[in-house]
């Protein structure tokens, strides 16, 4: 597992070298759809930290601090969140494994044309993970296992779908 915070700063600093830049918000729901990715394809949690529901959508809570002097403007600064082994400090793309990597690559091609308002919308049908973790409107965990059912249940329809065409 990663640390939210190096994950973020993976997205952020792609944004920025493809000129694609990110809102705190958007970059919100990326994690959150890269978790649930992550869980339908290794049935384990990428992220270290947990991801809450609050009143706008799933958030990690150190990403929301790190993050919130943008507001809603575009992230332009490069993140210089790294990775420390020892003594050695890796940044962005030296620090993960091969199916990592491929993961962060995979979640960024879905998202990366995509506003995050309609990510945001995505997030907040019913039935989601949010939706049933805020459904008492507090603030509250969001169940991995909750995240793994519904990627796992959301995509399996897909695919039935596209092969039923």
């Amino acid at each position: 597992m990663y640390s939210a915070g190096l994950i973020a700063s993976w997205f952020v600093n792609k944004g920025i070298e493809e000129k694609n830049y990110l809102t705190q918000m958007k970059l919100q729901k990326v994690l959150y759809i890269t978790q649930g990715i992550y869980l339908l394809e290794f049935n384990k949690s990428l992220i270290n930290e947990p991801i809450e529901a609050w009143r706008y959508g799933p958030v990690i809570p150190i990403i929301y601090q790190i993050y919130r002097q943008w507001g809603s403007s575009p992230i332009t600064e490069p993140s210089k969140i790294a990775l420390v082994q020892g003594r050695v400090q890796l940044y962005e793309l030296d620090a993960f494994s091969d199916e990592v990597e491929e993961i962060l690559n995979a979640a960024w091609e879905l998202t990366k044309d995509i506003k995050g308002e309609i990510l945001a919308n995505w997030t907040h049908q019913a039935g989601s993970p949010w939706h049933i973790s805020y459904a008492n409107g507090e603030n509250s965990v969001i169940d991995t296992k909750e995240i793994e059912k519904y990627f796992k249940a959301t995509f399996s329809k897909k695919e039935k779908a596209a092969t039923a065409e």
